[in-house]
């Protein structure tokens, strides 16, 4: 998958979010602070957020296929009231967009799954009072992990491949070959 069908993924799953506020596919900046505030004000209120890719890994899988791990970075900003409860608001908005990424882990088909290492879905590393565009706003940090799989392979005419006629990635290494070369029709040696 690429990274932009991936990131749409995300924005996707994010707004269907009731009262999400406003969704960045990347990290918005402006030179002047006013301007930088509109990039993130719904309404008379701020309340915004962003996805970025932080990382990738990408480690051999099987033959002719290689597993990639993107790691996202989702950051989100919402005025603080105080008298208000706004606090308790911003948690509530954040346990829903929890369960929105819970609720579909492969992000509409865009990617194999978000259960990586065990984690499943949006993990919550931060949250607290931050001074956002010169406004108090409760801010966090979450971060996303998707995996999907890229084939690795790239048979030109006459170029003999390694991918086998009924290769499964998940067959263990107690499994007979009952599979051949998809080029040679003999068993893998």
């Amino acid at each position: 998958m690429s990274l932009p069908t991936i990131r749409t993924g995300i924005i996707n799953a994010m707004s269907t979010v009731q009262d999400i506020g406003l969704v960045h596919g990347y990290e918005r900046y402006a030179s002047k602070q006013k301007d930088f505030r509109t990039l993130y004000l719904n309404g008379q209120q701020v309340l915004g957020w962003f996805v970025r890719r932080a990382s990738t890994r990408e480690r051999t899988f099987s033959a002719g296929a290689n597993e990639i791990t993107h790691q996202w970075q989702i950051r989100g900003y919402m005025s603080l009231d105080d008298e208000q409860e706004s606090e308790l608001t911003f948690d509530d908005l954040l346990e829903s967009l929890r369960a929105a990424f819970r609720d579909d882990p492969t992000l509409g088909g865009t990617v194999e799954t978000t259960i990586v290492n065990n984690e499943i879905g949006l993990q919550i590393e931060d949250t607290g009072p931050v001074m956002f565009a010169g406004i108090l706003c409760h801010g966090c940090r979450t971060t996303l992990n998707t995996q999907h799989y890229e084939s690795t392979e790239v048979v030109e005419q006459g170029e003999v491949s390694n991918l086998y006629v009924g290769q499964s990635p998940d067959i263990g290494t107690g499994h007979e070959p009952d599979y051949q070369d998809a080029v040679t029709g003999e068993p893998p040696v």
